[in-house]
């Protein structure tokens, strides 16, 4: 653990040109050689030792700002004036208390950046505190940092931006960024105010914003772009649950899902005072409100909605939608309690065409999986153009879902999977876009009503709900056998089937089918390559996944013993790219 010094305006400085990384055990010879999971290198405020979490266990992480205690550091980090050849990798960020008499030092418990873009890679904000503003990150006048593979948990401030608050220009760039359990009066994970960041593969769960935008809040002209975005479980006392859009703030959205979020006023998301957003490819389910489980639009924000999804949210009025003084503009989406006995319904707001209210059949929705299950209406129904290239899974887009011929997008953040039809004995089958899983038939059957005419294949980029261990290798797929009416399962079949693996699989690697009881899997293995193993002789299909250790019938992992290592000293390793001193305690005042 190192802390910046004694003084409460110490801090750690970035530099223009030098590189610090952390997580090494001090026995390794390369920087690809470190762990920074396992070795952690923490960078704390707490300067006069007293946490309460320093105490309870010993970790030396404020897993939340609850346990600071006493006078800690105004600021952990700070990187004004930086670009990106400023560099931090590999840290953990803790114990930040930004509760001091001058308005800099009430912002930013974490890290303060004015004018400052550092890059920042594998770094977790845990526990830091702000009065004002900015409990783990703020930044200010054009201030715009690189994330990568970053969390921020259990940051908090009494005001704006509990994970992170940006300002006046400040447009950071995120890229697998994690914000769970953060808190705030408005924007819980983070409050834009006249900035708009780049977010890609981000999650925020479990925010709690006091007022508005338990998840994020947007305003004054905040219009970030959000791809391959999750908003599940945050909550904000008035408005947006998830995400709060407020004076003129119109994000744009593409493959984001809402989901358990909650709020008086639009759990999913709330739009006020002329904001306009526009959504692609989005999945509303399982928020509550008062008013618009789904989405609340107020004084003039009219939102473009495409390919949506918004079904089994909950509210005392308007479970979907609700609209006052604002007419979204609704293509192709399956909207709940928008189509009364076959017509549309205007209170929804435009009806652009190609809009369903039918049930879209996710596949486990109290479980949130928002995928799509086989069957499901919602399938080759989006619009005919402006689809994109990949769904929140990163599986390609579009995907030809009803065998037809034609490959349509799917409604929803999820593209289902692809049916080939009209298949023929002793030829195979490549799903390419289900990551090549390829199917060789042997025989279609001898009775023509029931022999085999379609191939489903549907790949799950998470754990089987009933995968044991073994076959938690993070995908599974959803393979069916159909008849000609593309509906029901064949019978009398035999094919060969084989699955993609992302290890190098030996003999005790196989395909397995989930037999539909409890935890108990089919497995079995006929041959294997560098990168998959196929099974012969398959007359039943269903769900399938790769077994990584297994038995060939209730899953059995393979004997394991622990080895003992000696304790690793955590140290700090530092690479100079410029000359200068790579931290510096006292910034200047601002």
């Amino acid at each position: 653990m190192y802390k910046p010094g004694s003084a409460r305006t110490d801090t750690f400085t970035l530099k223009n040109g030098v590189a610090l990384y952390g997580g090494f055990a001090g026995m390794e010879t390369q920087r690809s050689q470190r762990n920074w999971v396992a070795n952690k290198t923490i960078l704390s405020g707490d300067i006069d030792n007293n946490d309460d979490n320093n105490n309870a266990d010993g970790n030396f992480i404020d897993e939340t700002a609850a346990d600071i205690s006493g006078s800690n550091s105004y600021h952990v980090v700070t990187g004004s004036g930086t670009n990106n050849t400023a560099v931090l990798d590999g840290f953990i960020i803790t114990a930040g208390q930004a509760n001091g008499l001058s308005s800099t030092d009430t912002r930013g418990g974490g890290m303060y950046n004015y004018t400052g873009s550092p890059s920042l890679t594998n770094v977790t904000f845990s526990g830091n505190w702000a009065l004002y503003r900015g409990g783990g990150m703020f930044n200010i006048y054009s201030s715009s940092p690189t994330l990568t593979n970053v969390t921020f948990s259990g940051n908090t401030t009494t005001n704006y931006g509990g994970g992170m608050y940006n300002y006046n220009y400040s447009n950071p760039m995120l890229t697998n960024v994690t914000f769970s359990g953060n808190q705030a009066a408005s924007g819980g994970g983070i409050y834009n105010d006249s900035s708009s960041p780049t977010l890609t593969d981000v999650t925020f769960s479990g925010n709690i914003a006091t007022y508005d935008g338990g998840g994020m809040y947007n305003y004054d002209s905040s219009s970030p772009t959000l791809t391959n975005v999750t908003f599940s479980g945050n909550s904000a006392s008035n408005r947006g649950g998830g995400m709060s859009n407020n004076w003129s703030s119109s994000p744009t959205l593409t493959n984001v899902t809402f989901s358990g979020n909650t709020a008086t006023s639009g759990g999913g998301m709330y739009n006020d005072w002329i904001s306009s957003p526009t959504l692609t490819n989005v999945t509303f389910s399982g928020n509550t409100a008062t008013y618009g489980g789904g989405m609340y639009n107020f004084y003039n924000s009219n939102p473009t909605l495409t390919n949506i999804i918004l079904w089994g949210n909950t509210a005392t009025n308007a479970p979907g939608i609700y609209n006052n003084s604002s007419t979204p503009n609704i293509f192709n989406s399956d909207i709940q309690g928008c189509i009364v006995s076959g017509r549309w319904n205007s209170a929804c707001g435009n009806d652009g065409g190609g809009n369903l209210d039918t049930d879209p059949r996710f596949v486990d929705a109290a479980s949130g999986n928002l995928r799509l299950d086989f069957g499901s209406p919602a399938i080759d129904s989006g619009a005919p153009s402006g689809c994109p290239s990949t769904d929140l899974d990163g599986l390609q887009r579009p995907d030809d879902g009803d065998g037809n011929g034609t490959a349509i997008c799917d409604m929803g953040a999820y593209e289902a999977g692809q049916m080939i039809c009209s298949v023929e004995d002793d030829k195979t089958y490549i799903f390419n876009h289900q990551s090549g899983v390829s199917i060789e038939i042997s025989d279609l059957g001898s009775e023509p009503d029931s022999q085999l005419f379609c191939l489903y294949v549907d790949e799950m980029e998470t754990n089987h709900p009933n995968a044991t261990p073994g076959l938690q290798t993070g995908r599974y797929w959803l393979i069916r056998g159909l008849k000609n009416d593309k509906q029901t399962n064949a019978s009398g079949f035999t094919l060969n089937l084989t699955l993609p693996t992302t290890f190098t699989p030996d003999a005790n690697d196989k395909v397995c089918r989930y037999t539909g009881s409890g935890q108990v899997w089919d497995c079995g293995q006929s041959t294997i390559t560098g990168n998959s193993i196929t099974r012969e002789n398959i007359t039943v299909l269903s769900d399938w996944a790769v077994g990584n250790d297994v038995g060939p019938t209730s899953v059995k992992l393979r004997d394991m013993r622990a080895h003992l290592s000696p304790s690793p000293i955590t140290w700090l390793f530092a690479v100079a790219l410029a000359i200068g001193l790579a931290i510096e305690k006292a910034i200047p005042s601002r």
